[in-house]
């Protein structure tokens, strides 16, 4: 028997064995993050540090300077000439075409600028001629190493607007300790206390903020070519940052030597504007991915929050409210402008916690005091009660129903009987007013559950009757009023009647307390007038029988007849 082979066809290969990687040699490994290492160069960093904890230590130690004057003038000295260094060395690798670490170095000159005036408070309890030469060398030298930057490093982006709000910043600097000084020279402790308590706010709650939103005037363009990440677009944004936050430790060691109390709630105001100028200067951050940019606007809209969460960990509640309402404005006035549903929620979200948050004084009356747990339990059922107003889906407003008694009983400590009552009668009204709003075509089987918590209301209603009538009876017939106003005020505002039970439910229990009544009176009412009231409603219901019968044969439809079809002549 001989078999026909085809030339073309291929034996089938064996399946190819996977050959072991050769191990990575342990040297390699090293070599590579030691290259990682030095490419991220943190001995700057490193440096910078260990320049501020060596300036602490010597102030603190007495044993390297006998006089003070000493001691602060090595210290100035030695600041100024590791700022000297940090721009010569920048302008030495920018040459070189060093970008990176060039770079790093201009953006610790920047953090370091006017650290060297937070001595100048020091050297003014010591002598004033010296605290002004103090003030003009450090002036003149940060003058010159900012100059020197921006002329031998063409690419940095140092725009005139920038070097303006520096100058203001500096000028601020060296104001403030010779204010507070001034201020404070001959004066009493108790006469200070009040005054330096004003001149603390003013610096943290005025002066701070608005030296944030100066960063709304910087120019948004690059500078040069794309040498380092001191040409981007960022970095004035990140250069006054860094000034800003110079000055925000200039302003607390102020408070330091000046014995004023400091809390970490002061910086709320400045990091709240901060976050909102960070939001409209978005498009400037251009260090971030491209896929990252398309949901940077949206979760910037989460930043002004922190400022709320600094305050709250502070239990500063007063602030709180009020950057709260801030919130509100803000979020409200991006939701009406651009119809953005994050700011809508952010918006309610807000109002929720300017609720939770109003100061103690003003709800002393309900004997009201909700710790931090308090505060985000309270703020979490009123955006969910607050989110249901604007909301058609039925389930949004069984939700909130079941959130209202909670919430109430929040506030109110003493949860009695009484409470629990008028609660779950609050709960009621709620969803049925929420249920107006329905589309019942969209979400068939609502009006059953209009009618089953309409039922439920009834019970509850006589439940209570029952317990206690005359708080009961005044509080259901309120309810069951309100439920009528709203009904027909919508029927006025907005022209539509809304579903037939919800008038009825309320009604019903409006008639409750009379219902409960007559019951009363008749079961103390002789057995022989109790039967003639059933005979003469016997009577009456006869009568309705009857025309209930009359009714129905009328609408009935006409019985089957044969009709006779006419002939067709042919």
């Amino acid at each position: 028997m001989t078999t026909n082979l085809d030339s073309t066809s291929v034996p089938p290969q064996p399946p190819a064995i996977p050959v072991p990687s050769a191990p990575t040699h342990p040297r390699r490994i090293f070599l590579r993050w030691l290259w990682r290492l030095l490419a991220c160069n943190p001995f700057y960093i490193v440096s910078a540090m260990l320049l501020l904890y060596s300036m602490r230590c010597l102030s603190l130690d007495q044993s390297v300077f006998k006089e003070e004057a000493s001691q602060l003038f090595f210290n100035v000295s030695s600041f100024h000439f590791y700022e000297l260094l940090l721009v010569s060395t920048s302008i030495f690798l920018a040459r070189r075409k060093i970008w990176y670490d060039s770079a790093l170095l201009a953006g610790l000159e920047n953090m370091f600028l006017f650290v060297p005036f937070i001595l100048v408070s020091q050297a003014l309890l010591l002598d004033d001629r010296f605290a002004f030469e103090l003030c003009l060398a450090g002036s003149v030298l940060a003058g010159v190493r900012v100059g020197a930057l921006k002329r031998h490093i063409a690419s940095i982006n140092l725009p005139a607007r920038l070097m303006m709000i520096g100058a203001f910043l500096l000028c601020l600097n060296l104001g403030l300790p010779v204010a507070t000084r001034w201020l404070h020279k001959a004066v009493s402790w108790p006469i200070w206390d009040g005054r330096g308590m004003v001149v603390n706010r003013v610096e943290w709650f005025l002066t701070m903020p608005l030296a944030v939103v100066l960063a709304l005037v910087l120019p948004r363009k690059n500078s040069g070519p794309m040498e380092g990440f001191y040409s981007r677009r960022f970095f004035p944004l990140l250069a006054l940052g860094l000034w800003i936050c110079g000055t925000g430790a200039h302003i607390y060691c102020i408070g330091y030597v000046y014995n004023i109390p400091w809390r970490i709630s002061l910086v709320a105001p400045a990091v709240w504007m901060a976050a909102w100028v960070l939001w409209k200067r978005r498009d400037d951050l251009d260090f971030l991915p491209r896929y990252f940019a398309g949901h940077l606007e949206r979760l910037l809209l989460f930043t002004p929050p922190i400022a709320l969460a600094i305050v709250g960990w502070d239990n500063n509640w007063r602030m709180f409210a009020a950057l709260a309402g801030l919130n509100v404005a803000a979020y409200g006035t991006l939701a009406a402008l651009r119809r953005d549903k994050t700011s809508f929620h952010l918006c309610l979200a807000s109002v929720a916690l300017v609720i939770c948050s109003l100061p103690r004084e003003w709800l002393r009356l309900l004997h009201f005091e909700l710790a931090l747990p308090g505060i985000f339990w309270g703020s979490l059922l009123t955006y969910t009660v607050l989110s249901s107003l604007f909301s058609r889906d039925p389930r949004h407003g069984l939700l909130s129903g079941l959130a209202i008694p909670m919430w109430i009983g929040l506030f109110i400590p003493t949860y009695t009987e009484t409470v629990f009552h008028f609660s779950s009668q609050a709960a009621f009204v709620f969803f049925l007013l929420h249920s107006l709003r329905w589309e019942d075509r969209k979400h068939p089987g609502v009006n059953t559950a209009r009618w089953l918590v309409g039922c439920t209301w009834l019970l509850h209603s006589t439940t209570w009757l029952m317990s206690d009538h005359l708080t009961g009876a005044l509080a259901t017939f309120l309810a069951g009023l309100s439920v009528l106003v709203v009904y027909f005020a919508a029927r006025f505002f907005f022209g539509f009647w809304g579903p037939r039970a919800v008038p009825y439910l309320a009604l019903a229990v409006m008639a409750l307390p009379a219902i409960g009544g007559l019951v009363k009176l008749l079961i103390s009412a002789p057995a022989g007038v109790l039967y003639l009231l059933a005979s003469f409603g016997l009577f009456g219901a006869g009568t309705v029988a009857a025309l209930m019968r009359l009714r129905w044969h009328q609408v009935q439809p006409l019985s089957k007849v044969a009709v006779k079809q006419p002939e067709v002549a042919i």
